[in-house]
């Protein structure tokens, strides 16, 4: 079928190793960590301050009307992740996620437009983390975008130019979960196969799908569950509020 044969053992390996976890516990901090975090992140990209020439991305977001100008956010993402010669390092590639995050949902779905666009997946996620509706969308668009680019598989050349994962995003995405021993594998697979250059181009990006394929499946699970999670408390709340209402009448 035209695969190598070391490739083939490597992407096998790690489709087994991603088939033996039910459930890769991808759980990103909740919206109670994020300040603690913020400023970790602030911190570490303090510490390089004088070496930066542009205006901090919180500040560009707050002056810049990026809730009255459909171009404001574009732009800000051009400049400071897209257009840079050298991508943005992982923390700082988090802070801009974090400041995105912070905005209403009409801006937020339109840096996830943008971020997908550009193949920053793991970015995607994270600026709607926390909203479950922004967030299965998100995963819904992603999963398309990752079962699309797998029609050519049967072609390897035109697999290899039709797939792309952004290196800071899928850096941050590694970072992010480095304990999982799935990540691991992951890394290994990937750097055995990085070896043997464009020989193991496809099998390169079969692996990156794969994996992408099992964290919007894992990630959608749990969007599901917290969903469902939500509206038991819901209705729970309801219930209870009507029993009291009905002792008081009576």
């Amino acid at each position: 079928d035209g695969e190598l044969p070391g490739a083939s053992v490597s992407t096998a390996s790690l489709a087994a190793a991603l088939a033996a976890n039910r459930r890769l516990p991808l759980r990103l901090p909740r919206r109670g960590a994020k300040a603690a975090a913020m400023a970790r992140a602030r911190r570490r990209i303090g510490r390089a301050a004088e070496f930066l020439s542009e205006v901090p991305f919180a500040d560009a977001v707050r002056v810049c009307d990026v809730s009255g100008d459909a171009g404001a956010m574009p732009a800000l993402l051009q400049a400071y992740i897209f257009g840079k010669v050298r991508a943005p390092p992982p923390a700082s590639l988090e802070y801009y996620c974090m400041c995105i995050a912070g905005q209403p949902a009409t801006i937020r779905l339109q840096a996830v437009a943008q971020l997908l666009q550009h193949s920053f997946y793991f970015c995607a996620i994270k600026v709607v983390h926390g909203d479950n509706e922004l967030l299965a969308a998100t995963l819904e668009e992603l999963r398309s975008l990752v079962d699309s680019a797998a029609v050519a598989e049967d072609d390897w050349e035109v697999a290899a130019a039709t797939w792309r994962w952004a290196d800071a995003d899928r850096e941050l995405f590694v970072r992010q979960f480095s304990e999982l021993p799935v990540i691991s594998h992951f890394e290994a697979v990937r750097r055995e196969l990085r070896a043997m250059r464009s020989r193991a181009a496809a099998a390169l990006c079969r692996a990156e799908r794969e994996l992408l394929t099992k964290v919007v499946l894992d990630f959608s699970a749990q969007v599901d569950e917290d969903i469902a999670e939500a509206r038991a408390e819901a209705e729970a709340a309801v219930a209870a509020e009507e029993a009291r209402a009905a002792a008081v009448a009576a």
